[in-house]
């Protein structure tokens, strides 16, 4: 379903769609708008978007538009191993600001 960029229904701001439901769009600062995947970490940050535009309507704020962050792809394999893509420039950029590997220990993933 296409969407507000904050992302409501358009026409219907008291309805709010997420997850892979919504045709959203990330609308950061500065860019064209770019297509949002359907994958749980987009649905999660919609819905804490979502949340917060309600808290914003209800003290009469203007709401905020989706800035969709792709913090990269993680998966694990048994108890002592993963696999990780930082192909993104914002995962990339995470992993070295903090100097932390994928998941909290002190190794440094590469693509």
């Amino acid at each position: 379903m296409q969407v507000e960029p904050d992302p409501a229904v358009p026409g219907h701001p008291e309805i709010t769609v997420i997850g892979d439901l919504a045709a959203a769009m990330s609308h950061a600062p500065g860019q064209e708008p770019q297509p949002v995947p359907g994958v749980s970490p987009a649905a999660k940050q919609m819905g804490r978007l979502a949340a917060a535009n309600l808290q914003r309507r209800l003290r009469g704020e203007p709401t905020q538009p989706l800035r969709y962050r792709d913090y990269g792809n993680l998966a694990t394999i048994g108890r002592n191993s993963a696999v990780v893509d930082l192909t993104s420039p914002s995962a990339r950029s995470a992993s070295a600001a903090t100097g932390r590997g994928c998941s909290g220990c002190s190794r440094t993933c590469t693509s």
